[in-house]
């Protein structure tokens, strides 16, 4: 029996799966879900970034790993980095004796690791489930569950037929259309004009496609943040800290890696406030979705400026997986300096760039095997790779 991975409490062996296709592969639902060629080089080039959550003894799915522990091994000699095996899709035999940790759970893992293939009932409900519960849907009820609050705000309306469209639409002179399945602001829309042809359509495919989609009015944002969360499959979901990231172009563009009291510092809402949202998600995502996800989760909120006012959108976005927020607060409490700030950074370039790049950055400064000044990059840099994920921390201004 293949057992769900469980942060909370570990008692054996982990098998690690980064696959950022994720909500692609969720919207499609499909066993046979391939995603573009652009995705699934990224998540090649991408594959050894779990090696920086894993613990002594786990393994990480990487398609070449005999080049990835050569990578491996220079980065143990300036960090203490955990023992790990890298295997490939192959050479994965037995999986009873261990845990199974993706990015984020769906049907298409099925096809990326065959031996999933043997995966009870009970689990293939609960990944049904976890596909119900990973819906904006989810969002826009746990966004109506909060009490009224006078630094709170935030509205939201899920739509499965024309006249709710209509009715939704009618609230707001601008505002957003988005999917009910998708991430890092894809799927999202900016709507100027609500009765245009092009408006109509758009709803009309999300609609088609997926049989819904929700629409939300445009706020004058501030700033992003993420409240990050463990949920225990017991019905217990617990707060685990604070992340703060930045948005370019309505896309994710990087996390900041810094101490707690830091990136607390830097959100502009009262302590009192971010303190009841929290303890008011604890309570809601407990019920709905304490029984049925183990794992990590983030909510994204953001700080908007209304009426004059600052307040807090509690409940942006819920992703129910693992998220760059918690790779953050991993990196600053087990290989980043607490007395430093880095960004945490996604790049793609044309073939050879990033290459160039890697080998002319300033060299990485290490004090006490952390890092300290500098560029590091969290996964192997070759003279073809087109991904990245990176630190950086000179000029970093939070």
């Amino acid at each position: 029996m293949v057992i769900f991975a469980n942060p909370i409490q570990k008692q054996m062996s982990t098998l690690h799966i980064f696959n950022p296709s994720h909500e692609m592969a969720m919207a499609d639902n499909s066993h046979n879900f391939q995603a573009s060629k652009r995705v699934a080089l990224m998540e090649k080039q991408l594959a050894a970034l779990p090696v920086w959550w894993c613990e002594d003894g786990d393994e990480v799915l990487v398609p070449n790993p005999k080049e990835v522990q050569q990578w491996y091994l220079s980065q143990g000699t300036v960090f203490d980095m955990p023992k790990v095996k890298w295997v490939s899709s192959e050479s994965v035999k037995v999986l009873q004796h261990s845990f199974v940790d993706p990015w984020g759970w769906n049907k298409s893992l099925w096809r990326k690791l065959p031996v999933l293939k043997d995966l009870p009932e009970t689990t293939c409900e609960r990944l049904d489930k976890i596909r119900s519960l990973s819906s904006r849907e989810m969002a826009v009820k746990v966004l109506a569950s909060f009490p009224i609050h006078a630094e709170i705000t935030g509205q939201s309306f899920f739509c499965t037929t024309e006249h709710q469209i209509d009715e939704a639409i009618s609230t707001c002179s601008q505002y957003v259309l988005k999917a009910l399945w998708s991430s890092s602001g894809r799927g999202v829309m900016m709507l100027q004009s609500p009765d245009s042809t092009q408006s109509r359509q758009l709803c009309s495919s999300f609609l088609k496609h997926s049989g819904g989609l929700v629409i939300e009015p445009q706020y004058e944002k501030v700033q992003d943040f993420a409240m990050e969360f463990c949920c225990d499959g017991k019905g217990n979901v617990k707060f685990a800290g604070f992340s703060f990231f930045s948005v370019e172009y309505g896309r994710y563009s990087a996390n900041w890696v810094a101490p707690q009291y830091v990136i607390i510092s830097k959100i502009q809402a009262r302590m009192e406030v971010l303190e009841m949202v929290k303890k008011h998600l604890e309570s809601v995502l407990s019920k709905q979705i304490g029984n049925a996800y183990i794992g990590p989760l983030g909510v994204d909120m953001m700080i908007v400026k209304e009426n004059e006012s600052l307040k807090v959108h509690p409940c942006v976005e819920i992703n129910l997986r693992r998220n760059m927020g918690w790779l953050a607060m991993h990196l600053i409490d087990r290989f980043v300096s607490p007395n430093v700030t880095a960004r945490l950074i996604s790049d793609y370039r044309l073939p050879g760039v990033i290459f160039q790049e890697h080998i002319h950055q300033k060299a990485p400064i290490f004090q006490d095997r952390r890092l300290v000044s500098g560029y590091l990059s969290l996964t192997p840099v070759f003279p073809d790779t087109q991904f990245r994920i990176y630190l950086q921390t000179d000029d970093c201004i939070i």
